[in-house]
């Protein structure tokens, strides 16, 4: 009796361990997506004062965080071709001005918000180093040693061709 009760709780079990390892991925994402927001909203309230008489402030704004978030998030700092335009246009009754005016300061606010995640760090927060670079991993080796002590002589590789046969040496008075 107490097998029929211990195979449904296994089948269970068996099913939910996928599950688990993507629902703590949706959590670091929800996580970071959520601190990244926190960092963009935090930059263009500390330098909102430079930023008071453009005309179009909210669709500023949203261009401002849509930029600083992305750089965050690991991205290069290059905007959209194409502006979010449900947010933009969303708050025309909020921004004076144009359709084009609106979308001309998310433009600018996206390329402020970039300047303002490379000058704080946040380009750099979210990534993981893969491996120390060259020179520091000689260092933790052996503190003060010089590269060349430890790099492996490797022998120069030699040309293959197509067909797999190696090419003959010219002769040595041959110019070419």
């Amino acid at each position: 009796m107490k097998r029929y009760r211990i195979l449904p709780c296994l089948v269970v079990l068996s099913l939910a361990t996928g599950c688990l390892s993507q629902i703590r991925d949706e959590f670091d994402d929800t996580r970071v997506a959520y601190f990244n927001h926190n960092l963009a909203w935090m930059a263009y309230r500390e330098s909102s004062d430079c930023y008071q008489y453009i005309d179009c402030p909210k669709s500023f704004k949203l261009g401002f965080e849509a930029g600083f978030i992305a750089v965050a998030n690991g991205g290069n700092g290059c905007p959209p071709v194409f502006p979010p335009s449900s947010k933009i246009f969303s708050l025309a009754w909020l921004d004076d001005g144009t359709p084009e005016d609106r979308r001309n300061a998310w433009y600018d606010g996206y390329s402020h918000g970039v300047l303002a995640a490379n000058q704080t760090g946040a380009a750099d927060i979210n990534r993981i180093p893969a491996r120390l670079p060259h020179r520091q991993v000689y260092d933790v080796m052996m503190p003060g040693a010089a590269p060349s002590e430890f790099a492996p002589l490797l022998p120069s590789p030699s040309p293959v061709l197509i067909d797999g046969t190696v090419p003959s040496v010219p002769p040595a008075g041959v110019d070419y």
